[in-house]
């Protein structure tokens, strides 16, 4: 098995993404001949100091032809050609003081995907915590697609926890072909649905992207690193 890891953002090109109600895609060199790729980044938000309502959706994973502005992603209504990944799907996420603060959400990265603006949960969920003070702390958050005869299978992280995690830590747990292990050794919780995805009638998953649908609260993205496996 072999392991090619690539960093589209990270502290030596770009301090980070900072998304409101905005989406990012890169295109890979790779195409789509990959048969399992893995995307990661490490995460934090900022802070409205109370609940966010109104179903902020967090999306990570991967995307068909992003066009010009991106104006075809997962944020992009009718007009998303076809996003496969994680989303996130409670109505509100609660605030909760410590240190560092850090925002709840029952069922955030579950995993799903969105056809022409057709948005459809394919995966349990878990609770997870996004820490709210991204000076203070990042946590790694990632999705794993690999391909099968049918349906195929989509693997996903959920954080239990506030403590900060480094770059080496997200680039080791990259560097790990299997998911479940990758993740215990992250103190990450890994998870697994299996969906028939169609990229002929579809299009092709061949960019990395995230995305963040709320305006109220920034999302810091601190590096977008993907891994495909051989």
């Amino acid at each position: 098995m072999s392991v090619t890891i690539e960093s589209i953002v990270s502290p030596s090109t770009e301090k980070r993404l900072v998304l409101a109600n905005a989406q990012w895609a890169a295109t890979l060199t790779a195409g789509s001949t990959w048969n399992k790729i893995r995307v990661g980044c490490r995460a934090a938000m900022g802070s409205t100091g109370s609940a966010i309502s109104g179903t902020p959706r967090f999306y990570l994973g991967m995307c068909s032809d992003p066009s010009s502005g991106f104006a075809n992603g997962p944020l992009s209504g009718a007009n998303c050609k076809h996003y496969v990944g994680t989303m996130s799907q409670d109505t509100s996420w609660s605030l909760t003081a410590s240190s560092p603060d850090y925002y709840v959400n029952g069922t955030f990265q579950q995993a799903g995907k969105n056809v022409l603006g057709t948005e459809t949960a394919i995966g349990g969920s878990s609770t997870t915590l996004m820490v709210a003070e991204p000076t203070v702390a990042r946590r790694i958050y990632m999705v794993e697609i690999e391909r099968q005869v049918t349906n195929w299978d989509i693997r996903w992280s959920t954080n239990p926890a506030i403590t900060d995690q480094v770059e080496s830590t997200l680039i080791q747990t990259m560097e790990e072909d299997d998911f479940p292990t990758a993740c215990i050794a992250a103190g990450l919780t890994s998870n697994v649905s299996t969906n028939a995805i169609n990229e002929g009638a579809d299009g092709s998953l061949n960019a990395i992207c995230c995305a963040w649908n709320t305006a109220a609260v920034n999302m810091h993205i601190s590096e977008m690193v993907f891994a495909i496996y051989e």
